[in-house]
């Protein structure tokens, strides 16, 4: 999301669609797909909105 576009509602607005129209084409279910464990801001508006965590993947960087 644009920064100056943050916090108004754009992204609960772009969820509720993206549901409403999952559900309607019978998918109750999906995956939000992969969003970093530190991307505080993702990881609380999708646990506000009911969304469960099932996998976690972690991206380690060892210099060879």
């Amino acid at each position: 999301m644009i920064p100056e576009f943050r916090g108004r509602g754009i992204d609960a607005t772009l969820y509720h669609r993206v549901w409403e129209n999952s559900v309607k084409h019978g998918m109750p279910s999906g995956e939000a797909g992969w969003i970093l464990e530190d991307n505080a801001l993702m990881n609380k508006a999708a646990t506000q909105l009911g969304f469960r965590v099932s996998k976690t993947y972690r991206v380690y960087d060892k210099p060879l």
